[in-house]
């Protein structure tokens, strides 16, 4: 009960423009949701970046397991299921391996120690950059 009359008294000192301003940023929150979904771009390419270069670039639609030297040793990447996941890494907290799996564009998985970075991507990949 007390609940209620908390409710009742919140709704009773809001004035009609709080209440107007409350239902239009609800409102534009769920639009913007809707149009967010839409936009999405589906991920299609795994980059696998050490020391800043990009090494490989490879499709989430084929499996298969790598291995990535990188700064302090070898981290094992995993692509299956149309995403990707370090299974094994030399780094003491192992913090990109808690991350688990990452499949939308857009999305990283970062191992610092071993300066190895992992980005899903959606766009087409180019061979060559221009500037």
């Amino acid at each position: 009960m007390w609940k209620k009359n908390r409710f009742r008294y919140l709704i009773h000192i809001l004035t009609i423009g709080d209440k107007i301003l409350i239902l239009c940023l609800l409102f534009l929150s769920i639009i913007s949701g809707v149009v967010l979904k839409r936009t999405h771009k589906e991920a299609k390419y795994c980059i696998i970046s050490v020391n800043g270069r990009d090494t490989y670039k490879l499709l989430l639609s084929e499996p298969k397991t790598i291995k990535i030297k990188g700064a302090i040793g070898k981290s094992t990447v995993e692509i299956k299921d149309r995403s990707v996941r370090i299974l094994d890494s030399p780094c003491p907290l192992k913090i990109c391996m808690h991350q688990g799996k990452i499949k939308a564009s857009g999305e990283t998985i970062i191992c610092v120690p071993n300066r190895v970075m992992i980005r899903i991507t959606g766009k087409e990949l180019v061979d060559a950059i221009t500037k």
